[in-house]
């Protein structure tokens, strides 16, 4: 019978595939780290949304009654999908909204009342996501109406107290009045007085021209 073989010593030359195989990992990692790197560093960066960038009215604003509403965004929007609601003291408030760009615009049917507003708005990025947000402010009264309102009290105060009326007098008119009284009767007095002593003389020569018998 043929005897068996004794079997092959696996020492030394299992080691050896190992030691090869890792040699290989190694030099392969050290080709493809500077390639990855220099495809990281050539990517184009990822594209933001687009954002809120200023309103009109501003946001906690407190300003005059306005006509319209206007939100500008970063970049333009897709003109698709974009809603605004704005609402007060009254509810809701009504307008035409329309998209230009990158601004949203909202032109109220009438001067907004006083008081605080609400903003809710959405639209369509330019990279196809919705974006949404929310602002507010407050409308203050009018300062035309408040401006009449003190005219028109200024001038019902002026109409119900009139004004004295100063009447100059003449200095010296009773007192001419009177001596023109005074002088009257003494002038008066001495007419009379004049004439009677022209009678008496008259006389006194009647009886001194008479001849005695």
């Amino acid at each position: 019978m043929r005897a068996a073989s004794a079997p092959e010593s696996s020492g030394p030359r299992s080691r050896r595939p190992s030691t090869w195989t890792a040699a290989r990992t190694a030099a392969l990692v050290g080709l493809l780290a500077p390639v990855a790197a220099l495809c990281v560093a050539l990517a184009p960066p990822a594209s933001a949304h687009d954002e809120l960038l200023s309103s009109s009215p501003e946001d906690g604003a407190r300003v005059a009654p306005p006509r319209a509403l206007t939100l500008t965004y970063s970049e333009s929007l897709v003109d698709t999908g974009f809603r605004v609601v704005v609402r007060g003291p009254g509810g809701r408030v009504g307008g035409d909204v329309r998209l230009s760009g990158d601004r949203l615009v909202q032109r109220f049917e009438t001067p907004l009342p006083p008081g605080p507003y609400d903003v809710v708005w959405r639209v369509v990025s330019a990279d196809g996501h919705p974006i949404s947000g929310r602002l507010s402010f407050t409308v203050r009264a009018a300062a035309s109406s408040t401006s009449t309102s003190s005219t028109t009290r200024s001038a019902t105060s002026s109409t119900s107290v009139p004004s004295p009326t100063v009447t100059p007098s003449t200095p010296g008119a009773g007192a001419d009045d009177g001596g023109s009284g005074r002088g009257g009767l003494v002038l008066t007095v001495g007419l009379a007085a004049v004439v009677a002593a022209a009678a008496a003389a008259a006389v006194s020569r009647r009886r001194g021209g008479t001849p005695r018998a």
